[in-house]
């Protein structure tokens, strides 16, 4: 996520972590899958991607050493009459990595390997369209060409140099006003995301949520996206960049009774449901806490009137017994009357 709103006070790590996963998430669905090719992916050749062949392919294709750096969204599409793999790779660490082309490399490499025991009569290997979707708030500033990374001294060295570089997208310098203008769900969540300000976020939500309402598609994978909506919102709400008040507006005047409003109500209801738990908790803890120090209070006082009733059979005078006891005349003289 692109955290460069000042007023939000979001500097943990790991709520940029959770951002990526709910991001991970959204893309491992096909149909937003198409929208990010289509409308991200400036290439030439991208236009003759038949986007109806898009298939996810499953994680046993990703490296067991390589899964903490990358996603583990890799997709398969036919180009014309061939078919090329398009891989995803996001990048979920928040600082810069100067050797990100190495890294992708060794991906790749990986990749091809496992390809080739899979395949042991294959003649070629496929192409791979390797893209980074870097998500934080830093500037890139180092090349995504692996050439660049190695030392050659004398010319002759240069053509040794494997010739990689990787497609690279950065959502910190996307134009948001541009972003909007182009209305389908992906870019409207995108847009959220990169809202400057809650009047902004409020706008991108309830963009969000109307275009996620005249979705007319089949009706599993509009609630798996539903879903997904909903974990963005719960996001955008715990990290106070939209209020739970203006979601419930948004979700009231767009037709509170779909699927994404469901979600949300029972969200927003386990939240209360959480609240109150956590406040009976606490009611109880204070409880306990009070019930000590009465305890505690009680028992001196039990001491100091016990302590007093022996000094009255031992006939001291009360002048005695008040320096003694530290309780005041009107204490012993009532204990005295008890006797």
């Amino acid at each position: 996520m692109v955290y460069k709103k000042k007023d939000k006070n979001i500097k943990d790590e790991s709520v940029h972590q959770k951002f990526d996963k709910i991001l991970k998430s959204f893309f491992s669905i096909k149909y937003i899958m198409k929208l990010f090719i289509t409308n991200f992916l400036k290439e030439k050749w991208i236009k003759n991607l038949d986007l109806e062949t898009l298939e996810l392919l499953p994680n046993d294709f990703i490296s067991k050493d390589l899964k903490n750096y990358y996603s583990d969204l890799i997709y398969k599409v036919n180009y014309k009459d061939e078919t090329i793999y398009v891989v995803i790779l996001i990048e979920f660490q928040s600082t810069i990595n100067k050797f990100m082309p190495l890294r992708i490399l060794n991906y790749i490499i990986s990749f091809y390997l496992k390809f080739l025991k899979q395949n042991e009569n294959a003649e070629k290997l496929p192409f791979i369209f390797p893209v980074m979707f870097y998500t934080g708030i830093q500037e890139w500033k180092y090349s995504n060409s692996f050439e660049h990374l190695v030392e050659a001294v004398d010319e002759f060295m240069f053509k040794y140099i494997p010739k990689f570089k990787y497609y690279e997208l950065f959502l910190n310098k996307l134009d948001r006003n541009k972003i909007i203008k182009v209305k389908n769900l992906l870019n409207q969540v995108i847009a959220m995301d990169l809202s400057n300000s809650i009047d902004e976020s409020v706008d991108s939500a309830e963009a969000v949520v109307k275009e996620l309402i005249e979705l007319t598609i089949e009706p599993q994978v509009k609630e798996q996206i539903s879903e997904t909506i909903a974990l963005f919102l719960k996001y955008f709400s715990k990290n106070n960049l939209i209020t739970d008040k203006s979601l419930n507006k948004i979700l009231t005047a767009n037709g509170g009774n779909g699927m994404l409003a469901e979600k949300m109500e029972k969200w927003l209801k386990e939240i209360e449901e959480k609240g109150i738990k956590e406040g009976i908790e606490k009611g109880i803890e204070k409880g306990i806490e009070q019930g000590i120090e009465q305890g505690i209070e009680q028992g001196k006082q039990e001491k100091a009137k016990t302590m007093v009733i022996r000094m009255l059979k031992a006939n001291l005078q009360i002048k005695e017994i008040i320096e003694y006891s530290g309780l005041t005349e009107e204490e012993i003289l009532k204990i005295k009357d008890e006797l």
